[in-house]
């Protein structure tokens, strides 16, 4: 758990000095990531968003999954998780979170995640890198955040 935690919030730092950089990749990713918000809890445009992330990352090589999330018994969505795995050679691994739905501004997490996994694709690397897009994360109930309780109680165990 403090792994994930730490994966995370390195992630989250890492966000506005990446998008300083001017990458001509990231700007393009970031102009079509906008087109899909706001993206509220399996709106349209939360499934239009899978939808292009998921073959952003099948055009990088990268395969990817759904995970629903109608699996926790105290709570409920009908958004989906997408992950992705790129093998590495080490039982270390690190984790590029981001979340699906709300408001415009969450269209840059969306797209420096995208970025990442195509470069660690690209690249080679000793660790494991998990790519994860939240959904769920915004919500009116207690029982949010849901797309990172349920990814935590698949991959931990918890």
């Amino acid at each position: 758990m403090k792994k994930l935690l730490a994966s995370i919030i390195f992630f989250l730092m890492l966000i506005p000095v990446w998008a300083d950089t001017g990458s001509h990749s990231f700007s393009s990713t970031l102009t079509e990531m906008e087109k899909f918000y706001p993206a509220e809890e399996n709106s349209e445009n939360e499934i239009l968003l899978r939808g292009y992330i998921k073959q952003s990352l099948s055009d990088a090589g990268i395969s990817s999954s759904e995970v629903p999330l109608d699996v926790l018994s105290d709570r409920h969505s009908f958004s989906k998780n997408i992950y992705a795995r790129i093998p590495g050679n080490s039982e270390n691994h690190l984790i590029i979170a981001a979340p699906l739905n709300g408001e415009k501004g969450n269209a840059v997490n969306v797209a420096a995640a995208l970025e990442l996994a195509k470069l660690f694709a690209a690249g080679s690397s000793e660790q494991d890198v998990r790519i994860l897009f939240l959904g769920a994360e915004t919500g009116r109930t207690e029982g949010h955040p849901i797309g990172t309780n349920v990814f935590i109680r698949n991959e931990y165990n918890e």
